[in-house]
């Protein structure tokens, strides 16, 4: 098991919300064969466990959708 791995932040509708993300099994180009993403906010929750490869194209998906220029030098969270 790799993780997890916790944030904790508050968003734009003022809501406290926690993300974790945990590999689990083992591969080893990767590391972990599975990612489990946990994501809890003050009336909802989800879980979604993916494979590795899903879990890189939606890296790549979400970064595309919110950087289309590419990510700024001073890109902090």
């Amino acid at each position: 098991m790799i993780g997890p791995i916790h944030r904790e932040f508050t968003n734009e509708l003022g809501n406290k919300i926690t993300v974790s993300v945990t590999g689990y099994g083992n591969n080893d180009r990767e590391g972990c064969a599975t990612v489990l993403i946990r994501m809890a906010g003050p009336s909802t929750e989800t879980t979604n466990k993916i494979t590795v490869t899903e879990a890189q194209h939606l890296f790549e998906a979400l970064g595309d959708l919110l950087y289309p220029r590419g990510k700024p030098k001073d890109f902090q969270l």
